[in-house]
């Protein structure tokens, strides 16, 4: 057994963790960041690490194995990437040498070497000496060299292992990465220097400082002195501050701590504010019920792998704030210590997660089902060997971050099972933290599986009861029953929220009507943001308002995952050597990879935004839902508007206190009908910085926009075609489709291929999981779309107007769709389009329902009137306004990393294309207008293999369904699914 598979061998001489700091004044400190000597070796076993080595390749540090071109990227969600055989890892187990050249300036003081992150375990020589080990990749590794170094040059050399016993605990949902990926540095400290302190406040007035004995400690506000003390015999030195002004997420009022001892200075940062849980398990921040509007955040750049810079980070937070996100979860390990003196600075309430996920163990065996089985004890959490383990990398994380104001919750892990170990952790945690709070999503997840089989064997003793049938084998069944849910409540409540992950609305509002869940309601993971969408975060959020325990949530996840390779964007799957890969499922971010947003980044920022309004009667009720701003340090700009012309318009400050409304009269009154809608929009500033912008559609009688058609165009039949022939234009009509084969208008034929009645688009992320349902997998599933038939069944001509009785028939499928469809055309060119029908019962929902065109014109520009100017669907749209918008088709496309479904647009009236072809509807329709046709899409893994546009492809739809968060979260809401069966839809074509 190697030195790296043992399960009692965590470290060897590393020094304990402390607080994280860079000293000053008398203290030295050198980064090693740059340029490195560096060999990669395929197998560690084969490798002398002592040895001396005379040709080097260089390489900069911090970076990774796989984004420098020594591995191949490799991402996996679940699984493991080797067997999993705890402690032990592949034998042919890579390595890397690194080798620095450093100085030291003065032997009389402590020399020190520390790496913020290495992955996944490493050794440290300094001038040939061996000096330690190391394991628990996202976290602080401190070795006392004094011994080994000497006065002016040394050298270091670190052994990197890629695997070790601790990549058992490190399944996250990422890139897998392998080296130095964190800042590596030498400190040269005096004798006597501090090692560890801690800040703490009390009542909301008091800094309370622990370290040292006679260690000089000053308080600072914005550079000012109010306290300077020495610390007591116990360590400790007071502050009570008069008048204090309290630390939050909108107003992140630090005061600075000096501690001097030695010679040396520590700078450190402190807000005073409170965090707990009342009786109506509300989250409080300093006494105020708070909702989370979070994110979960990976370290991860598309060139860079898992390293992250100072600017990296700072424009996540930034752009996070522009979109309203107060919370973030760091998933799955601690993060860099500077995000979290950034998320000090700029106001984020973080939950701290520990480095632990074994999700892959649920997969340990093929023919067992999937499941956090740990009372088989085969799980880390339940294994007595790694229970230290555990402890540790809870405590590693906690000293080393223990002093952010920032944190409010500690979480032991994600996706580990709950068990022994992680009860452990808790328990250790207690002993150490009273002011913050807890998080255990797996306990809650365990509770809700013991209810499960609870309730089932309730069901089974009365079902016994009543056949009276084996009711002593049912009644020891309920009994053990009520033992394990007994002992799963007693589990869940050691943390201080319970967690949920991809909660339905339906499943929240059963946990809060049955008062099954009495604690704070926290979804650690929701509105799973992977390619088009999410389309339900604002449903959540105003479910999150909706009931004081719903204190919010994160969602899943902050930024797509993909690795840059000759200017495209790679996923799993992409590269060699990927013996198991989860595909393009790391894009799946709220924004893309290089942190531009998308219409579900925009949708976040208006569900997250500060505000509510509502007209009624001539005035407009604003709810202020800031927790500690008032609405008069902002702007509300507000536009009543008819048909796209303003009526009134206004910038206002209202006076209106945090969780309270106010009010604005106005004085403009809408018509009593309109062409298109009428609405109110408002705009919410604080600076120059825009909050959000809301709109409400104001009822009134819409007038009838279909113009008549008038006169009669030459209509004849000439074998498979019906023509219809006017002076400037000629139709064709398929007998064979019912469908509009050609369009001629001034001797120019406009179409590149016939119009299509089309019944699917190409596949969101989101609906790739209802896929088999809809398109063939094999001749005895899914309805079979991509295999359809138009049976004509009868055509006719009366007068003017062209009808054909229609069935769409997928093979092997009973007629899907069963309509009748007429062209009416008018001596002019126009046409009236209707389409009647009916869906069968006995089908699921559709994507969309409606006809698409394709003009020979590539890049067609267009006008609307409807909601842009992002695309839009019938659940993801609040960030979108009615109005008059101008647009091309190439400004419709957006770049998902995977191509899909894109450029909706709804509540649409009126649709003008360049060549003057005008769509209007009966009633609101929606339209997408693209470049690439649906089968170059759903063709393509990626953008680059969509190929040459062929063509303007424009949509015309009676509805289509939502977008949701079904690529990891609950099905598609039935509220925005396709679902209607008696179609009625009706528009028309005027030229």
């Amino acid at each position: 057994m190697r030195f790296y598979e043992k399960f009692e061998k965590t470290s060897e001489n590393r020094l304990p963790q402390r607080a994280f700091y860079i000293p000053e004044g008398e203290a030295v400190y050198t980064l090693l960041n740059g340029e490195w000597r560096f060999n990669y070796y395929a197998n560690s076993d084969a490798v002398d690490v002592n040895a001396k080595i005379n040709k080097w390749d260089k390489v900069k540090v911090p970076s990774t194995w796989q984004n420098t071109g020594y591995e191949n990227p490799n991402y996996c969600n679940i699984n493991y990437p080797f067997p999993i055989d705890p402690p032990y890892v592949p034998n042919v187990n890579p390595c890397s040498i690194y080798e620095k050249d450093f100085l030291v300036t003065d032997k009389n003081k402590k020399t020190y070497f520390i790496m913020e992150g290495v992955s996944s375990c490493a050794s440290v020589f300094v001038n040939g000496n061996y000096v330690g080990f190391t394991q628990g990749s996202h976290l602080q590794s401190e070795f006392d060299i004094s011994e080994y170094a000497v006065l002016g040059k040394n050298v270091v050399r670190v052994v990197v292992y890629k695997w070790c016993v601790g990549s058992y605990l490190e399944d996250q949902d990422f890139f897998r990465c392998n080296g130095i990926f964190r800042d590596v540095y030498i400190l040269e400290r005096p004798e006597g220097h501090i090692v560890d302190f801690s800040l703490e406040s009390e009542n909301n007035d008091t800094v309370i400082v622990k370290t040292d004995v006679g260690v000089d400690v000053t308080l600072y506000d914005k550079g000012e002195v109010i306290g300077a003390s020495v610390t007591d015999e116990n360590g400790v030195a007071q502050f009570k501050i008069e008048n204090p002004v309290l630390w939050n997420a909108e107003k992140p009022y630090l005061y600075e701590v000096e501690l001097k001892k030695a010679g040396e200075v520590i700078y450190e940062s402190i807000g005073l504010r409170t965090f707990a849980i009342n009786e109506n398990n509300e989250f409080l921040v300093n006494g105020v019920s708070v909702k989370l509007k979070g994110v979960n955040h990976h370290d991860s750049h598309p060139e860079n792998g898992w390293v992250m810079s100072d600017e990296d980070i700072i424009n996540d937070l930034k752009l996070m704030k522009e979109l309203n996100i107060n919370c973030i979860r760091t998933s799955h390990y601690p993060p860099t210590p500077r995000f979290l003196n950034f998320c000090d600075k700029m106001g984020f309430y973080v939950v701290l997660e520990t480095d632990i996920e074994t999700h892959g163990f649920v997969r340990r065996y093929s023919n067992v089902p999937y499941g956090y089985d740990v009372e088989t004890g085969e799980w880390p959490c339940s294994m007595e060997v790694w229970k230290d383990e555990h402890v540790e990398r809870m405590a590693r994380a906690y000293h080393r971050d223990k002093n952010h104001t920032s944190i409010f919750m500690w979480s032991t892990g994600n996706e580990s099972g709950h068990g022994p170990n992680h009860i452990a952790m808790l328990e250790w945690l207690k002993t150490v933290e009273t002011k913050r709070l807890y998080h255990a999503e797996d306990a809650s997840r365990a509770f809700h599986r013991w209810d499960s089989a609870y309730n089932k064997a309730k069901e089974n003793l009365e079902l016994a009861e009543k056949r009276n049938e084996n009711v002593e084998e049912a009644k020891e069944k309920f009994e053990k029953a009520i033992k394990d849910r007994e002992k799963a409540v007693t589990d869940m409540r050691r943390a201080h929220f319970h967690s949920g992950m991809y909660i339905s609305l339906r499943e929240l509002d059963r946990w809060t009507s049955t008062n099954l869940v009495d604690q704070p309601i926290f979804l650690c993971e929701y509105a799973h943001a992977m390619g088009n969408g999410p389309g339900d975060v604002f449903d959540y959020v105003e479910k999150f308002y909706s009931h004081p325990s719903l204190v919010g949530g994160c969602i899943w996840e902050w930024c797509d995952h993909t690795v840059i390779v000759d200017g495209v964007q790679k996923y799993g799957g992409d590269f060699k050597g990927e013996i198991t890969q989860d595909g393009n499922f790391c894009c799946d971010g709220l924004v893309f990879s290089d942190r531009s947003f998308k219409s579900g980044s925009l949708e976040a920022k208006t569900a997250y935004a500060p505000f509510r309004f509502e007209y009624k009667d001539g005035k407009i009720t604003v709810e202020n839902r800031f927790d500690f701003t008032n609405l008069n340090e902002c702007k509300l700009t507000y536009v009543l508007a008819c048909d796209g012309e303003v009526l009134e318009e206004n910038t206002v400050v209202l006076d209106v206190a945090p969780h309270q409304k106010g009010v604005i009269d106005t004085a403009a009154c809408f018509p009593e009908s309109c062409k298109y809608a009428c609405t109110v929009t408002a705009t919410l500033y604080q600076g120059a910085n825009e909050l959000g912008t809301l709109q409400q559609e104001i009822e009134c009688e819409k007038e009838t926009i279909l113009e008549e058609i008038n006169g009669s165009a030459k209509i004849y039949e000439e074998g498979l075609f019906i023509y219809a022939e006017g002076k400037n234009f000629k139709y064709g009509f398929n007998k064979q489709s019912g469908n509009i084969e050609s369009m001629i208008i001034s001797g120019k034929e406009q179409l590149y291929a016939p119009t299509n009645l089309s019944l699917y688009r190409p596949w969101t992320d989101n609906e790739r999981n209802v896929k088999q349902r809809l398109i063939k997998i094999d001749i005895w599933s899914g309805e079979n779309l991509d295999y359809t038939w138009y049976n004509v069944r009868e055509s006719k001509i009366e007068g003017n107007k062209i009808t054909f009785n229609v069935a769409i028939a997928p093979v092997s499928r009973a007629p899907l769709f069963k309509y009748d469809l007429s062209y009416t055309i008018g001596e002019n060119g126009a046409v009236k389009v209707e389409l009647d029908g009916k869906i069968r019962e006995f089908g699921m929902w559709l994507q969309r329902l409606g006809f698409e065109f394709a003009f020979k014109n590539k890049n067609m520009a267009f006008e609307y009137f409807g909601m842009g100017p992002e695309e839009n669907y019938c659940d993801l749209y609040h960030n979108c306004a009615l109005d008059f918008y101008v647009s091309k088709a190439e400004n419709e496309y957006v770049n998902y990393i995977r191509p899909q479904e894109h450029g909706n647009h709804t509540k649409v009236r009126e649709l003008t294309l360049e060549d003057k072809i005008t769509f209007k509807a009966e009633k609101v329709f929606e339209t997408a207008v693209s470049q690439y046709s649906i089968e170059q899409i759903m063709n393509a893994e990626h953008t680059d293999e969509i190929g040459e546009s062929k063509a303007t492809y424009v949509r015309v739809d009676y509805k289509s369904s939502g977008i949701g968060s079904a690529s990891c979260g609950p099905a598609l809401n039935p509220l925005y699914q396709m679902n209607d069966k008696d179609i009625h839809f009706a528009f028309t074509i005027n030229i």
